[in-house]
């Protein structure tokens, strides 16, 4: 009788985790014809109209378009690029996903969080997400304000960790700290120090790319999310899924109120979003630099 073997993978998930392989071995390939010393720690996302003033401060190992890696899909949403910028932030090695490709694009759960899952394997141990997001009038929050999530609602009608199992971490990942207490308890020493003001915030996510109506607008309201956006949580739960820390940065590009909803432009979010960019940098370079100084990197090493 032949035996069976329990959790054994289904071919779906040896494909997949096939893919992770190529893609993170195509990558170290490119980085090693460049230099054999570098790894990159700490990974990060940038949204809708982040990223290029950030690009700035970086000594850039190599630039490697996500078209180029196997198995990566490509971007088509505005002020996204879809590059990985390897390279130093402040002397810290890091990782750039300049763009992201979003759900509503009509890409699989896995397809949007491909990325994730191949910078684990490249050793990354924090992961910074930024989504450009829409803010809540009754939390009192403005265009260009910067918001830390704390915990989050799924509503996007999908979860990134459904489907086979692919046996990288819990089937069923507790989710009671998806957002680093440590990191979120670092980043408050930058608002206690004035370097930055920031609100910690609950996040909603839609699917989109239609904007969210009125009605899905108070049922945010209703259960106390300041911050509506279209990506963010997929990146987050599968980065926590894998054991990566996560920290979540909302930027504010418009502000809504569901009694007295105003259009929704485009061209406001992204101007809005680039205001702010310098702010995004300002506490990304504080926070990349005080992980390097404190004690949590000897805790997650």
């Amino acid at each position: 009788m032949k035996k069976i073997i329990k959790n054994s993978l289904s071919d779906d998930a040896v494909n997949f985790l096939t893919q992770i392989k190529e893609a993170a071995k195509y990558i170290k390939s490119k980085i090693h014809e460049t230099t054999s010393e570098f790894h990159p720690l700490y990974g990060i996302i940038t949204g809708t109209g982040i990223g290029t003033d950030l690009i700035k401060y970086v000594n850039k190992i190599i630039r490697i378009s996500y078209n180029d890696i196997p198995h990566c899909v490509g971007v088509s949403s505005r002020s996204h690029n879809g590059v990985l910028i390897f390279g130093y932030l402040d002397k810290v090695p890091v990782v750039i996903l300049n763009g992201r490709p979003h759900f509503y694009e009509g890409y699989t759960m896995r397809e949007v969080t491909f990325l994730i899952y191949v910078i684990k394997q490249l050793g990354v141990k924090a992961l910074f997400v930024t989504s450009a997001v829409g803010g809540s009038s009754i939390h009192n929050l403005k265009p260009r304000d910067l918001t830390l999530v704390t915990d989050h609602i799924n509503f996007m009608g999908d979860n990134p960790l459904a489907g086979t199992d692919l046996n990288l971490g819990p089937r069923f990942p507790d989710m009671s700290e998806v957002y680093s207490k440590s990191l979120i308890n670092l980043a408050l020493e930058a608002r206690v120090s004035n370097l930055l003001n920031f609100e910690l915030i609950y996040a909603m996510a839609f699917k989109g790319p239609s904007i969210e109506t009125a009605g899905e607008y108070r049922l945010a309201e209703t259960l106390k999310c300041g911050i509506c956006t279209l990506s963010m949580i997929p990146e987050a739960t599968v980065a926590h899924y894998l054991g990566i820390h996560v920290l979540g940065l909302g930027i504010v590009t418009d502000v809504f109120d569901s009694k007295n909803l105003a259009k929704f432009i485009e061209d406001e979010v992204i101007e809005n979003a680039k205001a702010a960019d310098h702010n995004v940098t300002t506490f990304l370079r504080y926070m990349v630099t005080n992980i390097k100084k404190s004690c949590l990197k000897n805790k997650w090493d």
